[in-house]
This record gives C-alpha cells, sequence and structure tokens, in this order.
C-alpha cells in the first residue's frame, strides 16, 4: 500500500483493507513471518502472513473495520523470532483531501 483515503469524512475507517505481498528466497527456510502495524497511536496489531508457493507471503492489513489515524503508518515484516525484515509506509488522507500522498 501506498496512500488510502478514509472511507468517509465522518468516519475513521478505510475504504478497504490493504492487501500486502512479500516475495522471500524460495530456498530459504521463513516461518512466522508476520505484519505489524499502529493504526492509532494504541498497541500495535500484528497479522500473520499466509505462505504460497515458491517464497510468497500475503497478508491484510485490516482498515475497513478498523479505526485509523491520519498520517503516516509504518508497516513492519517481521519473522517468528520478532526481527524486522523490512518495512514499508502507507498514509492515511481524509476522504475529501484533494490529494493523498
Amino acid at each position: 500500500p501506498g496512500a488510502i483515503k478514509r472511507h468517509d469524512a465522518s468516519s475513521t475507517v478505510l475504504r478497504s483493507d490493504a492487501s500486502v505481498s512479500v516475495n522471500t528466497n524460495a530456498s530459504t527456510s521463513c516461518a512466522g513471518l508476520r505484519l505489524v502495524y499502529s493504526p492509532t497511536a494504541a498497541t500495535p496489531t500484528a497479522v500473520y502472513l499466509v505462505q504460497a508457493s515458491g517464497g510468497l507471503w500475503s497478508g491484510t492489513v485490516d482498515g475497513d473495520q478498523t479505526s485509523w489515524d491520519t498520517g503516516t503508518h509504518q508497516i513492519t515484516i517481521r519473522d517468528n523470532t520478532t526481527a524486522s525484515l523490512g518495512a514499508l509506509t502507507m498514509t492515511v488522507c481524509v476522504h475529501n483531501a484533494q490529494s493523498c500522498p
């Protein structure tokens, strides 16, 4: 995900969930990969990724059932030892914003 707008002016949920895919080296053993993110200043949320063939993992960031603060949110990919393997950012904008970076 890059930038996403909230559902409407009175809501704090997003228009939809955000799908995240991670490609790993198919010959490397990975276990327990998960996305860790904080929709608000509260405790982070962790979502386990599902492994497919060829080193592809996928998961969903809950947008349409979870309240989100506007601004930039970091989504971290972690393994089962909680080591950070990478990160991406997602910007949440208000519904009627002229642009959403």
